[in-house]
């Protein structure tokens, strides 16, 4: 590169008087002194997105190293293969003292840290691995308190553990779902929310014009039958306009309330969620609140089920709806049984669209974990939120995208991407660490239910229930602490 006199094989690519003046031996260079050296305007960057790491060229200088980007994806991906770790060596190069980049000392160590998500099918008397570096004592404790998220899955019969809730769309005369009540998986669903009710402008709860009586009678027939092994949730949508809400609000909450009360009678539910955030608004905030709240009280009051729970009051959010103080009483929302993120898609070009993506590790994009972080930031607690997956799976070669967490299929001018086993395995140790109340499925009927492909019925439904079902097998014995030792899983 330039005019080099040491061209031959086994010569340095680096010129000497440059490497010598760093601060480690010939050829290593710290986090800090890469970060320096890219506010240079003239060093140019690259990530090779084919090998997951980026380069820089600085005058005859060529660098090839790890940046967050590159960390997050091999941890995902060590994940993803169910391997025991990924061991960071050489931590002492990694900006322990938070100069560059400025006040994020081991950011690389973080990257691992925030992505990895632990099998916890493993052998239970193995001992956790937590790394260790000199000064990091705060960093140590973020990963000792992540780590103890793990164990920490109360269980309740009324709800309070990590549950599994499945959506099912009521089959419509002109477009049934082809899922039959019959046919639900009740043996892996904590919860099943039940869709195609409307809340219109008058106060009252009605469904559908396309569901026919019979299918609102074999609902009832369901839930009747079924509702010792599962518990069963109105979905409730907000059918009206803004101002139909805020008239709808500025009356006495007592009728609004006694409706939806005798829609739970009607039908056997043990609840309702209610979905109104597209319609709600600062001048809404008060009063809205003081509907979930009576609306609390009143459900509470009735009788309670077979396992002695009352029933419950739910919202289901969007995820782009990051401030939610503007339009929701944060103590209010606490108090109820679950906040649901809503399924989304991210739009990167005319032809790209993402499903849901977990992480979005250069900030461009909606993503779960940051929408989370600012929910809970707000103050939302994060043991009553739930996050909901969408299913889908279009045929032909599936391809891995281990930054955002999704796979998709290609073609020569769009791709489209979906949740897979691995994927959704991923986002639901996600959800256990992070101690959240819950993976909500949004559609049964896409999730594969007469087995086409061959790979057994529900099969992303039986991936959250493995995984959750290896979560309360394993109780680890011990925690060792190195400065990075690898399980014997690699």
């Amino acid at each position: 590169m330039g005019n080099r006199s040491d061209r031959s094989i086994g010569d340095p690519a680096n010129n000497q008087k440059q490497v010598t003046s760093r601060t480690n031996s010939p050829g290593k260079v710290t986090q800090t002194e890469l970060c320096q050296i890219l506010k240079n305007p003239n060093a140019k960057t690259q990530f090779i997105e084919a090998i997951g790491a980026p380069y820089l060229i600085n005058g005859d200088e060529f660098i090839a190293y790890d940046d967050d980007k590159s960390m997050l994806i091999k941890s995902v991906w060590a994940s993803m293969q169910d391997l025991g770790g990924i061991a960071l060596h050489g931590m002492e190069m990694d900006n322990i003292a938070g100069e560059c980049p400025s006040g994020r000392p081991f950011h690389l160590l973080q990257s691992i840290v925030k992505a990895q998500m632990c099998n916890q099918c493993t052998d239970p008397n193995q001992p956790i691995v937590l790394p260790v570096a000199t000064n990091g004592t705060d960093l140590l404790q973020q990963i000792a308190s992540q780590t103890s998220r793990l164990r920490n899955v109360t269980e309740s019969s009324c709800g309070d553990r990590f549950r599994v809730v499945c959506t099912y769309h009521l089959p419509t005369d002109s477009a049934s779902s082809g899922l039959s009540m019959d046919n639900l998986p009740y043996d892996k669903c904590d919860e099943i929310v039940v869709q195609k009710f409307l809340l219109t402008a008058s106060g009252k709860v009605e469904t559908e014009e396309a569901l026919s009586k019979e299918t609102m009678a074999d609902l009832i027939s369901m839930i009747a039958r079924n509702k010792l092994k599962t518990r069963f949730i109105s979905s409730i949508h907000c059918f009206m306009s803004v101002e139909q809400l805020k008239k709808l609000l500025d009356k006495p909450s007592s009728s609004l309330v006694s409706e939806m009360i005798e829609h739970t009678k009607t039908y056997g539910t043990s609840g309702i969620e209610l979905r109104c955030g597209h319609i709600l608004r600062p001048k809404t905030k008060q009063k809205f609140a003081g509907l979930l709240r009576d609306l609390q009280e009143g459900l509470h009051a009735q009788p309670v089920d077979h396992n002695k729970c009352h029933k419950t009051v739910g919202m289901k959010i969007y995820a782009w709806r990051t401030d939610l103080t503007t339009i929701y009483e944060i103590s209010t929302l606490n108090k109820l049984h679950h906040i649901s993120m809503e399924t989304f898609q991210v739009s990167t070009t005319q032809q790209t669209m993402l499903v849901e993506p977990l992480f979005d590790p250069n900030n461009q994009h909606l993503s779960i974990d940051s929408s989370l972080s600012k929910w809970l930031n707000s103050g939302l607690k994060r043991n009553i939120c739930e996050l909901l997956k969408k299913e889908m799976k279009p045929k032909n070669t599936t391809l891995h995208q281990y930054e955002m967490i999704f796979d998709y299929k290609q073609t020569i001018d769009t791709a489209v991407s979906f949740e897979s086993a691995q994927t959704i395995t991923y986002k639901t140790r996600y959800a256990l660490r992070e101690q959240l109340a819950g993976i909500a499925l949004s559609a049964l009927h896409q999730d594969d239910y007469s087995n086409k492909c061959g790979n057994k019925a529900f099969p992303l439904l039986q991936a959250v229930t493995k995984a959750i079902k290896c979560n309360k097998l394993t109780t680890p014995t011990a925690i060792e602490t190195e400065e990075m030792k690898p399980s014997n899983n690699h």
